[in-house]
């Protein structure tokens, strides 16, 4: 057996244990955020800065952020919102977005809140 061939073997090994041990703690990182009510939702940085008042378009609010958790009307607004409490090994983390839009469609107004609570055992 030529020594490349034992080298080349051993790196596909590790490369496979490296891979295996990805996949694990993916597993494990994704089991320990559940939602626990309300619906997932990213409104972050990168997707901030793309909502602008007065140009950004419920289509585009749909395709940035997704479908909102409800959806109602006051007088001539859309009122949209998002919400979801996400439980993280012993914290809940409440995030809450409400957009509001102007009769022609455009975003009129936005609130975005984040907050996180310790759970003692």
């Amino acid at each position: 057996m030529d020594i490349r061939t034992v080298s080349t073997q051993r790196e596909c090994q590790n490369l496979a244990r490296r891979m295996l041990l990805f996949a694990a703690l993916s597993v494990v990182t994704i089991a320990c955020t559940t939602v626990a009510d309300g619906q997932n939702f990213n409104f972050n940085e990168r997707i901030r800065e793309k909502v602008i008042k007065g140009r950004t378009t419920t289509a585009d609010v749909l395709i940035l952020i997704g479908e909102p958790y409800s959806i109602e009307k006051e007088d001539d607004t859309e009122v949209w919102r998002y919400f979801v409490i996400e439980k993280r090994r012993g914290d809940y983390l409440t995030r809450r977005l409400m957009i509001s839009f102007n009769p022609d469609g455009t975003v009129d107004d936005l609130d975005y809140m984040a907050k996180s609570k310790r759970i003692y055992r």
